[in-house]
């Protein structure tokens, strides 16, 4: 299941219609006047949810998701996110990209950057494996991925954070580790997230 969320946008669009339709007079029954009303919204949040606002699948990765973060095995997975990354940030990568030193024989020289797309990404998963286990699982595979920890993992009460950076493609993805949602089980919450080429 896919939730997007425009939902500002579409109760500004319900409170329109209704003041509208109460100014103007109109003799069209409530029930009639509720029904055109809801479908502008919807349409409204679908139009949104189109020009790219964030989504969220629960209970699965949601289509697009990159593989740049794996999901753990044998865990749960709560929820999968994708958002637009700030527009100015990924101008000001477009236009360096453009502007890339050329090589030795007058070729320009590669970037990665060039044609990938930068966006937000989370995954919330539940796992019963211990904070060891799981801070080594993803500082391995991260680092197939080109990412290197930054710094020791910080510790605040029971929640274990650990940053991870690509220099060479501005990527930057922090794992926490902290109590699932039932104090009674073994199970950790587990969320990594950040900014990805995809």
């Amino acid at each position: 299941m896919i939730q997007r969320t425009a939902l500002t946008t579409s109760a500004l669009a319900v409170s329109a219609a209704l003041i509208l339709s109460g100014c103007t007079g109109d003799d069209t029954p409530e029930s009639e006047e509720q029904t055109a009303t809801e479908t502008a919204a919807a349409e409204n949040e679908e139009t949104e949810a189109a020009d790219g606002d964030e989504q969220t699948a629960y209970g699965e990765l949601i289509d697009g998701f990159p593989d740049t973060i794996e999901p753990l095995p044998e865990a749960e997975i709560v929820s999968s996110t994708l958002s637009p990354a700030d527009e100015q940030a990924a101008e000001g990568e477009e236009a360096e990209a453009t502007e890339a030193p050329e090589g030795e024989d007058g070729a320009e020289a590669e970037n990665p950057q060039a044609d990938s797309e930068r966006i937000g990404v989370s995954l919330v998963q539940l796992s019963e494996k211990s904070e060891e286990e799981i801070i080594k699982f993803y500082t391995d595979s991260l680092k197939d991925k080109g990412f290197e920890t930054v710094g020791d993992a910080a510790k605040e009460g029971d929640v274990t954070t650990q940053t991870f950076h690509d220099t060479k493609n501005d990527q930057t993805l922090s794992l926490t580790v902290g109590p699932g949602p039932d104090d009674d089980t073994d199970n950790r919450q587990v969320t990594v997230g950040g900014v990805v080429l995809r």
